[in-house]
């Protein structure tokens, strides 16, 4: 996917399924961060149709990683089966 290729381009790092500690107890994990300079993309690989649920789950990805103080913060959703890249609001 050119969208996927083009978001692992002029990265600083790529953390595959980092471990985001929640008050010590809970865990989140996105499926990987992508570190640019100026921006971090958070991707989560799915298979079946999009949906919402999927939405709410990178935006809880994000309202944490927000709280890092991280640049930037994008949210995408690449739908396997389809080889479908979106960019999600967050």
């Amino acid at each position: 996917n050119v969208g996927y290729q083009n978001l692992l381009k002029e990265n600083t790092k790529i953390i595959s399924e980092p471990n985001i500690i929640i008050d010590g107890i809970n865990i989140k994990r996105p499926d990987k961060i992508i570190f640019k300079k100026n921006e971090t993309n958070i991707i989560e690989f799915k298979t079946g149709q999009e949906n919402e649920n999927h939405h709410f789950q990178l935006r809880e990805y994000a309202k944490y990683l927000n709280q890092m103080n991280l640049p930037k913060l994008k949210g995408f959703l690449y739908y396997t089966n389809q080889d479908y890249l979106s960019e999600i609001n967050l």
